[in-house]
């Protein structure tokens, strides 16, 4: 299976930092195929140093998967994988509690990750970014928001002023649960990773119809990142807002694949060929 993308974040309107951070990095000649590992984070605007939480949750994934993935990669499993990425959120949850005790201040960030293996997926997700898969027409929102509002749905006692608050993110939260999920790829399917400003002004099945109707007419996936971005913007987000988009495909190559940042880079560890990689984090204070 061959896999595409592109990605692009903006710092909005009103806020003075951009708190988002992501990554995709992909890499072909392995014993497994090729494989591609996006994730987006997103520092949460309501404590301080947001875009250090996301940052630092951000590097230690980029990390994994270029020094340890080479090493496993020949034994490890999609389930396998979900589970070394869980144990690094709960490790990262509590290094990000740690720095915020020694700060005094309080940090957090969202996070949902995707990783293609072969004719596989594996998702994982905290917080309220989103992940959703389109398929044969039709979109599905594999990722569920960890917020009040989805918590309390229903309840009479239910108190709408705190519905968007989260119910989990990784530094502030006591007891850490990731949701993760895994599936078979089909021909054509794309997935859409995003923070909760590209979803908030723009209904998914909308920006679904758009991003059909570009990458049929072979438009770069990163301009057709970009081009939504601003789309949610000029719709009165004020937010930082970031996606990146994810094809799969046997054959077809989607748009021409211009990428922010180029990266050519052998780890010599079981023929692992990093060939493309997308970075971008706003934080020079990185917790190692």
């Amino acid at each position: 299976m061959r896999y595409s993308a592109g990605a692009y974040t903006d710092i909005g309107t009103a806020r003075e930092k951009n708190q988002d951070s992501f990554c995709v990095l992909r890499a072909g000649s392995t014993v497994r195929g090729n494989v591609l590992m996006a994730v987006v984070c997103d520092g949460m605007g309501g404590l301080a140093r947001g875009e250090v939480a996301s940052g630092t949750v951000v590097t230690a994934f980029s990390d994994w998967f270029m020094n340890d993935l080479p090493v496993r990669i020949q034994e490890c499993s999609l389930r396998q994988v979900g589970d070394i990425w869980t144990e690094m959120l709960y490790g990262l949850n509590e290094r990000l509690k740690d720095y915020g005790r020694a700060e005094n201040v309080r940090v957090g960030t969202t996070f949902s990750g995707l990783f293609l293996m072969g004719k596989e997926y594996l998702w994982v997700h905290v917080g309220d970014s989103r992940i959703y898969l389109f398929r044969e027409g039709k979109m599905n929102q594999l990722t569920s928001d960890h917020t009040v509002a989805n918590r309390d749905r229903g309840r009479e006692s239910a108190d709408a002023r705190r519905g968007n608050m989260l119910t989990q993110c990784i530094g502030a939260s006591r007891g850490l649960a990731p949701n993760r999920g895994i599936g078979r790829l089909k021909q054509m399917d794309r997935f859409l990773l995003c923070s909760d400003g590209f979803y908030h002004r723009c209904r998914p099945v909308d920006f679904w119809e758009r991003i059909e109707e570009k990458m049929e007419s072979g438009t770069d996936m990163t301009k057709i990142c970009r081009d939504l971005s601003r789309l949610m913007m000029e719709r009165g987000e004020r937010d930082n807002v970031t996606a990146v988009l994810v094809g799969a495909d046997e054959g077809r190559k989607y748009g021409s694949e211009i990428w922010h940042r180029k990266l050519e880079k052998f780890c010599h560890r079981k023929s692992f060929y990093v060939n493309q990689k997308l970075f971008r984090t706003y934080s020079k204070e990185i917790l190692l």
